[in-house]
Order: C-alpha cells, then sequence, then structure tokens
C-alpha cells in the first residue's frame, strides 16, 4: 500500500457498474488534499471503489465538468488573495488547466479513491463506509465555503507557511498514470 488519494476521471457512472474508461488525474501522498475534493464536488456521491474489493462505500464521485470549475473559481480566489508567490502559482494553475482540460468534461465523473488514506485511519473496529463519509465524503466544501477556505490559507501564508498551503492544495501531482495503476485495468 502506498498511502495514497488517487484521482481519475472516467466516463462511466461510478454508482452504477462504474465499468468504462478511466483515466488518472492525480494521486497524492499522506492526505486528501483540498484540489481532490474540490473536482468531487459537483453532485458528489459516496459510491464503490473501483480499485479495491469491499462491499461497503468507500469512494466518491462527482461530475467532473462541475468540480472542474469549482476548482478554477477557487484557484482565481486564491490567486486575487496573492496568498501565494504569483510566478509559482500561475505555473501551478497553467499545468492544472493542462492537465483538466485534456477531458471534455460532459458526461464525465471525477473519482476519489482515498481507501488507503481511510485505512490508515481505521482501527479493527471501525467501519470503512463510515470513515469515508465523516474524513472525505464530509469534507467536499461547498462554494459558499470558498472565502472562508481561502482566509484560512491567507492565516497561514502570513505565518509563513507556504509549503503547507502548497501541501494542502495538492496542485503539483497531476499524471496520467498512478501507482494504483487502475487506468491499466480498466
Amino acid at each position: 500500500m502506498a498511502n495514497r488519494s488517487y484521482l481519475y476521471v472516467t466516463d462511466a457512472d461510478p454508482r452504477g457498474s462504474g465499468h468504462g474508461h478511466i483515466q488518472s488525474l492525480s494521486e497524492w501522498n499522506w492526505d486528501v488534499p483540498l484540489s481532490h475534493l474540490i473536482l468531487v464536488s459537483g453532485n458528489p456521491a459516496m459510491c464503490r471503489s473501483q480499485a479495491w474489493e469491499y462491499d461497503g462505500l468507500i469512494a466518491v464521485c462527482g461530475d467532473f465538468a462541475v468540480g472542474r470549475q469549482r476548482l478554477y473559481d477557487f484557484l482565481d480566489l486564491v490567486r486575487q488573495r496573492d496568498i501565494l508567490p504569483a510566478q509559482q502559482l500561475d505555473g501551478v494553475i497553467i499545468q492544472t488547466h493542462s492537465a483538466l482540460d485534456a477531458n471534455s468534461g460532459e458526461g464525465l465523473y471525477t473519482l476519489l479513491e482515498a481507501g488507503e488514506i481511510i485505512e490508515l485511519m481505521a482501527s479493527e473496529a471501525d467501519n470503512l463506509e463510515d470513515l469515508n463519509r465523516s474524513q472525505v465524503y464530509e469534507a467536499i466544501p461547498h462554494e459558499a465555503d470558498f472565502p472562508h477556505l481561502v482566509d484560512h490559507l491567507a492565516r497561514r501564508a502570513a505565518e509563513g507557511d507556504i509549503d503547507e498551503i502548497w501541501n494542502q492544495l495538492g496542485l503539483r501531482n497531476w499524471t496520467e498514470l498512478t501507482w494504483l495503476g487502475l487506468e491499466q485495468a480498466c
């Protein structure tokens, strides 16, 4: 186990059979970053994992086009507040657009596989579906939360914690192939 959060885009609704074309978007070590949560924020739902054999709902899916636009809107708010170095942020935003705009968006779903992260939190008595609900699904921000999130990042920036802000955002690891390799298996 690599202890990562994995993000995919798929043309099959993960709430159904979920067996369609899957393409990797991102993976992030040791946490579920804000970018992953925002990208599943369009009509989010808990769903079965496409990666792990488990009967419960331990993954989250959402409308890709809606989540993508929300991430772009959130990044615009971050840019307006001058929280991160402008040149670095602009470069990361260009990379983000490049990675996400490679997909049409219409009729696509974002699939967040955070089973490895959830399992790290679990004790033997814990139900992974309940942990997914409380630690991932309920952490998905609504658009109304964006100003509060940006204020939080601005406070962290004022404390000089720029590396932690980059880590919370999770924007620097767009990839077409994840360690998990789900995109090759489907």
